[in-house]
């Protein structure tokens, strides 16, 4: 699992500098193309910013992967820290138990319904 969330955090990594590259292009873009009132460039300039939160996206993709994996070893190595609070299973309980009541006593009329 270890080697995993490495290599998210690799990929991570290069889908940041990635985006930077792309913002510091797509503003070089810009910068040119209303100095020298080139509609093209700056339209490229528009393209490439999209393409930055496109690939900024797969970067807070791949963070969110590595931080289940972080989650799911922390699990799997649980030394009572990553537990629920004691009340979470107790209300889960209430919600679900009431309900099971309900269906028992629907079965148990409808078997003297006609």
């Amino acid at each position: 699992m270890e080697v995993r969330t490495a290599r998210l955090k690799a990929g991570q990594k290069a889908a940041l500098w990635a985006t930077a590259v792309t913002l510091l292009i797509s503003a070089l873009k810009w910068v040119v193309g209303t100095h020298f009132d080139s509609k093209i460039l700056v339209a490229d300039a528009f393209h490439g910013a999209a393409d930055t939160v496109a690939i900024f996206a797969s970067a807070f993709g791949l963070w969110l992967a590595s931080r289940e994996m972080r989650i799911l070893a922390n699990l799997a190595t649980d030394s009572g820290l990553n537990r629920p609070p004691i009340g979470a299973k107790r209300r889960w309980m209430i919600i679900i138990c009431p309900c099971g009541r309900i269906e028992s006593r629907i079965s148990a009329f409808s078997s003297i319904l006609p």
